[in-house]
């Protein structure tokens, strides 16, 4: 899954990323009960 790019495959960036890269595996985890990993890639 790619979050910050549009329906054009153009990276359109993220506000809050640090905020992100925690939130999302953490509700992953409370809602599926599965840990996913998750990577930052910056262009």
């Amino acid at each position: 899954m790619y979050f910050g790019v549009n329906d054009d495959h153009e990276v359109i960036g993220l506000e809050n990323v640090d905020r992100l890269m925690e939130d999302i595996p953490n509700k992953i985890v409370t809602t599926m009960g599965i840990v996913v990993d998750v990577n930052l890639y910056e262009v």
